[in-house]
């Protein structure tokens, strides 16, 4: 059975991780543990995702840290179902202190919201807070239209995921009135 870890629980697993590196390292962390860093503190995770290439210091260091707890969080790279989605330039800094060595980026919300999708993550979290912060359905259109032509895996699998997406945060007839122009 996976144990989830609350906001406080990743926030201090990173903290460790900072404290065991040597130098400064710099890292985009996706799926729910950025949504929960970074925009609906409610959201729990098992793990902590990372986007593409991350330095090897960094796993050296979370292993070390994982030494000083219970137990750890398991940090990782996926190795499939990530877009090549073009969002570094709309990468925001997770609002984490203490931090000295350990650089922590984000996606920005509406583009977190397709990577998780696109990924399969439990869209959950990004309901809740789309209930209390509605997200742009606009800019989740043109986010997709940007990312479609990026993804790794087949272009239906990619929008049905999204369809999915808008039925979950719009409801089934603004989904299938998006479906129809996409």
């Amino acid at each position: 059975m996976k144990r989830y870890f609350e906001l406080a629980e990743l926030q201090a697993f990173l903290r460790l991780v900072d404290e065991q590196l040597s130098g400064p390292c710099r890292v985009v962390i996706v799926g729910p543990t950025a949504l929960s860093l970074g925009y609906w503190p409610k959201e729990r995770s098992f793990d902590i995702e990372l986007w593409r290439n991350s330095d090897s210091a960094l796993f050296a260091a979370a292993e070390r840290a994982g030494e000083k707890l219970l137990r750890s969080v398991r940090i990782h790279q996926p190795l499939a179902g990530e877009p090549h989605h073009k969002f570094e330039d709309r990468l925001q800094a997770a609002p984490l202190e203490g931090l000295s060595r350990l650089e922590v980026l984000i996606p920005e919300v509406h583009d977190l919201a397709l990577i998780n999708a696109a990924r399969g993550d439990s869209l959950k979290g990004l309901a809740e807070l789309h209930a209390s912060q509605p997200l742009s359905l606009q800019k989740l259109v043109e986010r997709f239209h940007e990312m479609k032509r990026e993804v790794s895996w087949p272009r239906a699998r990619f929008t049905e995921s999204f369809v999915g997406l808008i039925a979950r945060l719009f409801g089934p007839k603004q989904a299938a009135t998006i479906e129809k122009r996409l």
